[in-house]
């Protein structure tokens, strides 16, 4: 019998019948769909059990949470599950002499701020406490009595390559651990360049006034002065892509002469692919330069859409029929929370249905029904549609295929994969499809590519792990893996073990 009729092998978080998934998936799609310090909107599990079942995956494996901790950090833009992840990695390497483990730590640290991030979650997870002197031979706070030695050399690797301008960005003066504090337990060593800026910063000399916050709280109130400023951040190229995303509103409402130049920088396909800004930011930024009605909000709204279009524009077409299904079961949570699986599905579905031109679009609880979407919609006109009128209710994976009325050639699934609902005249098979799915395959006599798309990172799968392509994460650019998975379902796997630590580290030396 075919692998993917497989019989199921435990159950899932709602009861129904489910497959494992082998530890190197359920740890990547742990990493690609936490966001910590924030709320995950996960329905059946709490974050201290994730951070629990992220420790027992990194301690089995830690050199592939390394990899899967600098390209979610990397590739994804995910910050604090990154720290968490590294924090990990090193604590359980600890004493063991892997050499690899400083070259991560110095991969890993993508922005100065992560070294802070980083040694802040390793006390978190680990400190025993022992206080530290601060400069001026204060006491400082208490941190762990000994940090691993790969972990403070590869920080200070990092740290090594800062300019002045980097240092006072990103002192973090203001903060439990400031970067001051980081310096002192690390003991980065300066090069002939940067030797005066550090010896300034350790300090407390090095002044912060020339990124762009510093130079609009230097403006005050005045308006006249506040439009200037922007105009010179756009004009001089100091306005971060991210920043600038931040900051529509103030934009619109200070500077509306900018617009252009805003418009002209949202819409790069260069700093576009090297922001890492996730998708659903882009859809906040949305939301609030539309509520806004100012004038010309509706030209920057279609700014932020034609961004949102380039970072996906490197999605494949997949070739034949098309099936889009996405869960709109009540554990998927709400459409209108940023970070909930409901929120994300919807916006990913609408971004696949773009990319996969004629592709039929079916959502799917209780039952699955087909949803006609408008051909000619923008990507956030086809949003809208997909959130109307959603359902909740129970999820049945098994109605996907009941309820399909031709031979796919590729079935695309977004959910949080906690399938519990029977299928029809099927009351002993809760949970996984695999009778539903073999009948439609026997019926259109096709066995279609299906991508199971994990938003919430859940320990089981409602598909054999070898008989689908599965794809994890909060960011679109995993969507980028579509034509690999067809030739390896274990694909996004595949890419994370291929991260050379050494490699990146050259490549920014460069």
């Amino acid at each position: 019998m075919p692998h993917h009729y497989a019989e199921t092998n435990t159950v899932n978080a709602a009861g129904g019948k489910a497959f494992r998934k082998s530890p190197a998936f359920e740890l990547l799609s742990v990493i690609f769909t936490t966001l910590l310090r924030e709320s995950t909107g996960k329905f059946y599990e709490t974050q201290t059990e994730t951070i629990g079942r992220l420790r027992i995956l990194v301690r089995q494996n830690p050199r592939f949470a390394a990899q899967a901790a600098v390209w979610a950090r990397r590739v994804l833009g995910l910050r604090s599950i990154s720290h968490a992840v590294a924090a990990m990695v090193c604590y359980y390497t600890k004493g063991k002499g892997e050499t690899w483990v400083r070259e991560f730590v110095e991969a890993v640290v993508y922005r100065p701020d992560d070294a802070i991030e980083i040694i802040a979650a390793y006390f978190h997870f680990f400190g025993e406490g022992k206080t530290i002197r601060k400069p001026g031979g204060k006491r400082g706070k208490r941190v762990p009595v000994v940090l691993p030695y790969p972990l403070k050399k590869g920080i200070a690797a990092a740290l090594s390559k800062l300019d002045a301008y980097q240092l006072a960005k990103y002192q973090k003066t203001g903060q439990a651990i400031s970067l001051v504090d980081v310096f002192n337990l690390v003991h980065p060593k300066p090069t002939p360049q940067n030797a005066d800026a550090f010896r300034l910063f350790v300090r407390g000399e090095l002044k912060n006034v020339d990124t762009w916050e510093a130079r609009l709280s230097a403006a005050g109130s005045d308006p006249a002065r506040k439009s200037q400023v922007w105009h010179e951040l756009l004009a001089e190229r100091k306005l971060g892509y991210f920043a600038a995303l931040r900051n529509l509103r103030n934009i619109l409402e200070q500077a509306p002469g900018v617009i252009p130049k805003v418009c002209e920088l949202l819409t790069s396909p260069g700093l576009v692919e090297r922001s890492l800004i996730l998708p659903f930011q882009f859809v906040r930024a949305y939301k609030e330069v539309v509520a806004s009605g100012l004038p010309h909000s509706q030209t920057v709204a279609a700014a932020i859409e034609e961004a949102v279009a380039l970072s996906c524009r490197n999605i494949p077409k997949l070739p034949g029929r098309t099936l889009v299904a996405l869960d709109e079961s009540g554990s998927m949570g709400a459409v209108e929370t940023d970070r909930t699986p409901a929120n994300i599905g919807s916006l990913f579905a609408a971004i696949v249905m773009k990319s996969q031109p004629g592709a039929h679009y079916m959502s799917f609880s209780d039952k699955a029904i087909y949803k006609p979407l408008r051909a000619n919609a923008s990507l956030f006109g086809t949003l809208t549609e997909i959130r109307q009128n959603w359902r909740g209710s129970s999820t049945n994976f098994h109605s996907i295929f009941e309820a399909a009325t031709t031979g796919y050639d590729n079935i695309i699934i977004l959910s949080d994969g906690e399938g519990w609902t029977f299928g029809e005249g099927w009351d002993k098979q809760a949970g996984a499809p695999t009778v539903a799915r073999r009948q439609y395959e026997q019926r259109h006599k096709v066995l279609p590519f299906i991508v199971m798309f994990d938003l919430t990172g859940s320990n089981s799968m409602m598909f054999p792990e070898d008989s689908v392509a599965i794809l994890s994460g909060f960011s679109d650019k995993v969507f980028g893996l579509l034509v690999e998975l067809r030739k390896n379902p274990s694909a996004l796997v595949h890419e994370v073990t291929q991260v050379d630590f050494k490699a990146l580290n050259e490549a920014d030396d460069e």
